[in-house]
């Protein structure tokens, strides 16, 4: 019992003061990029570790799996329906070797969904929002294109926290959703295109497919008809994306 009253007090500590914690990523990031040997000097290496920041735009596409998820009950048909988000965050890169690099850091990833219940024709909805937070761990490999230009293909498994369960409704519909558990892992494949230039940092341009690896939380769908059992369902919400992402790396 102990251990969950510290858990719970844990997931308050991090909701509440998310955007301290990014800021202070970003401020120790920059203190340890600045952390270069005499060794690296005049060698035209990257810092051993480079700090930056990243923003993602989030597509809802059946192509990449991120589907409508649909549910029944007697003649009430339930829709749950991924919609556009995004992310965005603080990063860090660390040197292995002259081509390849593990990347860390900490996102905020806000998810969109749309809530539907059809009866005979008619339909009640409402939106739905979760926020994640998401801590990558990918190892990339960089392929020279030219003096300032670089290709890039990063793989790994980033890790997702679910910092709350989630209550919100409409005067025709309620939602709960509940976190199946509080970290869960994932998968994610990005390639892209670094342009580095000498004095004003690095400029990336690439593209994100991130696949759960479970479903992020089990929502129940309630519709307020006024019956006295009214009508419900319960539907698994997925947190695949397929994004475009936008960094920017400090010289």
């Amino acid at each position: 019992m102990t251990f969950l009253i510290v858990i719970r007090h844990m997931n308050r500590f991090l909701f509440s003061n998310s955007k301290y914690i990014l800021i202070s990523s970003l401020f120790l990031g920059s203190v340890f990029s600045n952390a270069q040997t005499d060794r690296e000097v005049g060698t035209g290496l990257d810092p051993i570790v480079t700090v930056g920041v990243q923003f993602n735009t989030i597509f809802a596409s059946d192509l990449f799996r991120a589907r409508t998820t649909t549910g029944f009950y007697e003649d009430v048909t339930f829709n749950l329906i991924p919609q556009n988000g995004y992310s965005f965050g603080a990063l860090a890169k660390l040197r292995l070797t002259k081509q390849l690099y593990l990347h860390t850091g900490i996102n905020m990833l806000r998810r969109n969904f749309r809530a539907e219940a059809i009866l005979d024709g008619n339909v009640s909805s409402m939106n739905i929002r979760t926020t994640m937070y998401e801590i990558p761990v990918l190892v990339s490999y960089y392929l020279r294109m030219s003096d300032q230009i670089f290709l890039n293909l990063s793989t790994g498994f980033p890790i997702q926290y679910v910092p709350t369960d989630l209550l919100s409704g409409t005067n025709e519909m309620d939602a709960l959703s509940l976190k199946v558990a509080a970290f869960r892992p994932s998968s994610a494949t990005l390639v892209g295109v670094d342009y580095r230039t000498k004095n004003d940092g690095t400029f990336y341009l690439g593209a994100i497919y991130n696949i759960a690896l479970t479903h992020q939380m089990l929502t129940r769908l309630t519709l307020r008809n006024g019956a006295p059992e009214e009508p419900y369902t319960i539907l698994r919400l997925k947190g695949d994306y397929f994004g475009i992402v936008l960094r920017y790396y400090f010289k």
